[in-house]
């Protein structure tokens, strides 16, 4: 992913796989506490999500569009 990337969220589970968040677009990448996340502008709201870079694939899912 890169800034302006539109994307969907999605938050998997042992049971099932959900939509996180309506959309939003990749704002940049940032470093807390010694992780990764990747800064996304939550679509209709204005809000900031920040995603672990190290659970994409585990707990979120990411879908380019």
């Amino acid at each position: 992913m890169k800034p302006g990337d539109l994307i969907r969220i999605y938050i998997t589970s042992e049971s099932r796989r959900d939509e996180l968040r309506n959309g939003g677009v990749v704002v940049g990448k940032s470093n807390e506490f010694g992780s990764d996340f990747y800064d996304v502008l939550e679509l209709g709201t204005g809000r900031m999500i920040y995603v672990p870079v190290n659970q994409i694939g585990e707990k979120y899912e990411i879908e380019v569009v």
